[in-house]
């Protein structure tokens, strides 16, 4: 096992920048969806919270092993 962390790989910005949109495009939709359902009565739990996080994480992670900065704070 190595002892440090490992690096991202060189990739190209724009890419990696697409890969972090599609990420907060799909936790948005995600969002969306699970307020419709909270509206229709529904409680929203398990996997379905999980696969938001998953997303959030995802664009978090590329963000910050890429050194790009965060448009939008939480």
């Amino acid at each position: 096992m190595d002892d440090c962390f490992p690096t991202a790989p060189p990739a190209p910005q724009d890419v990696i920048g697409s890969l972090i949109t599609y990420a907060e495009r799909c936790a948005a939709y995600l969002e969306a969806e699970h307020e419709q359902a909270r509206l229709h009565g529904h409680v929203v739990q398990g996997q379905t919270l999980g696969n938001l996080e998953g997303y959030r994480f995802t664009a978090r992670f590329l963000r910050e092993s890429y050194a790009l900065p965060d448009p939008s704070p939480r």
